[in-house]
């Protein structure tokens, strides 16, 4: 049986029963189509796995799997899942799709070479040699939206998306939140910012950052554009608002949000 992972309260009545969450060696999760689903109340014959939720009499087990069909059941890419998820299954499925991935793929010392150890009760492995615990990765990011009286800025970025979105990027060492925002903001449009306002985080795992978003004003119009990390910038208002990323992200959250206030 594996170790029970820490398992932090979550207030939702997903949580009424046990559940089991499937993850494959090749980071995709089991899905029922009838139901549009990934928890299952049955472990379908397998160890008990990592406990991973927890709510009164109610818990959710990790199980990392192989591909092997199950009747009537599917295993889909990370992303094929995303427009079955609400804000309650997204949480549960990013914790899940992240601690799957480290079990998984982190596996040696990256000093010694060493195999690790299983996972231990606090989530970390150790080498046997240098006796060093090592971590989950969780990578921080943020994202800004920019106003300028009723108009917001909103990019496009250089990674095949075809959403404009909020600026964002991952925080550099040395750096605190705030200074992130402003750096990313001067590099990919070239402006510079005041009034910065936090409104909101939220865990994403594609791969493994935790967001945390703001608004910020400017009085500077024209834009620079990082040619690089940036295909189109502009500003928008509420009736020229292009494509934007659904409610469910943090991003779409904060561009309504920004267009709201």
């Amino acid at each position: 049986m594996s170790e029970i992972f820490p398992c932090f309260e979550y207030q939702t009545d997903i949580l009424d029963q046990e559940n089991h969450i499937f993850i494959s060696k090749s980071n995709k999760l089991l899905f029922c189509p009838a139901s549009k689903s990934f928890l299952f109340n049955s472990n379908f014959g397998y160890q008990e796995g990592y406990k991973i939720f927890n709510q009164n009499q109610g818990s959710i087990f990790l199980h990392i799997v192989e591909d092997h069909p199950i009747e009537s059941l599917i295993f889909m890419k990370q992303k094929e899942v995303f427009p079955f998820l609400d804000s309650a299954s997204l949480n549960i499925y990013s914790r899940s799709i992240q601690l799957a991935k480290w079990i998984n793929n982190f596996t040696y010392c990256p000093k010694h070479g060493n195999e690790l150890s299983v996972v231990k009760s606090d989530l970390a492995k150790s080498c046997a040699d240098c006796r060093f615990d090592h971590y989950p990765k969780i990578s921080p990011c943020i994202l800004v939206v920019v106003k300028s009286g009723s108009d917001i800025l909103l990019v496009k970025h250089n990674n095949g998306s075809h959403f404009f979105t909020a600026i964002a990027g991952f925080v550099e060492y040395g750096e605190t939140i705030e200074g992130t925002v402003k750096r990313e903001v001067f590099e990919e449009v070239g402006i510079e910012i005041s009034n910065l306002n936090y409104f909101n985080s939220q865990s994403w795992p594609f791969p493994n950052q935790l967001m945390m978003a703001f608004t910020a004003e400017t009085e500077q119009r024209a834009l620079t554009i990082d040619q690089k990390e940036i295909l189109e910038a502009n500003w928008f208002n509420s009736s020229t608002l292009p494509q934007v990323p659904p409610k469910i992200s943090l991003s779409g959250q904060l561009i309504r949000e920004a267009l709201n206030s």
